[in-house]
């Protein structure tokens, strides 16, 4: 074996080290293919008034004071949506 040749003790690290940025890279990739845009009101049948008791200030998607992570365009605290899914 020459000087230049890399032993097994060697190689094993540099391929972990591999894989391990490619898992990394391979991660960072699918979140952001994950990212979808936003739907229209008409689409999520959003309205500006509660259901019920069910309303957008209740809603995990609701991001104060008037946006939604699955909806675009304002929203109304008070409003509600067929996403609508109450914060555990």
């Amino acid at each position: 074996m020459s000087d230049s040749s890399l032993s097994r003790r060697q190689l094993f690290p540099t391929l972990f080290a591999g894989a391990a940025t490619a898992a990394a890279l391979s991660l960072g990739l699918s979140e952001s293919a994950q990212a979808q845009p936003k739907v229209s009101q008409a689409i999520a049948k959003y309205q500006d008034h509660p259901n019920g008791d069910n309303k957008c200030s209740l809603c995990q998607f609701f991001q104060g004071p008037s946006s939604c992570q699955l909806v675009e365009g304002t929203i109304s605290a008070d409003g509600w949506c067929s996403f609508f899914s109450k914060k555990a």
